[in-house]
């Protein structure tokens, strides 16, 4: 079972309704608000703990968003212990090890899963190049 220990935790306002990305990667826009990932690889700012626009449907929510320590997040294909992991274009995590071109890595996983199982990753955030 995956657990989770966020040693630090930002609070966002959601630019829209995020409740489906829950313990995915996602970024900010240029207003500072959360947004969903929708390409691999790109950049993060953390992984949103939470359900912001679960209440109302609408954006505006506020949402929690671990940015370091190690958290659970869906994986988006069978990923390994040990590997370093990057985002897929939903904001699951998925392999870094083989690219065609630069992409950002989110972090380290530390339990393995098949696509779509919770499973624990040591965020660590950088620009790995080709």
């Amino acid at each position: 079972m995956a657990t989770v220990n966020a040693t630090v935790a930002i609070s966002l306002i959601a630019s829209a309704d995020l409740k489906a990305n829950q313990f995915r990667f996602v970024n900010v826009n240029s207003s500072g608000e959360t947004i969903a990932i929708t390409g691999v690889g790109e950049r993060v700012v953390g992984l949103q703990e939470d359900k912001p626009g679960e209440a109302t449907g609408l954006a505006g929510e506020t949402s929690e968003v671990s940015i370091s320590g190690v958290v659970k997040v869906i994986a988006g294909a069978t990923v390994a212990a040990g590997q370093e992991v990057k985002c897929d274009a939903v904001g699951r995590v998925i392999d870094a090890t083989s690219r065609v071109v630069t992409h950002f890595v989110v972090g380290t996983a530390l339990t393995g899963g098949a696509v779509g199982e919770l499973i624990e990753v040591l965020i660590s955030k950088y620009q790995q190049a080709v």
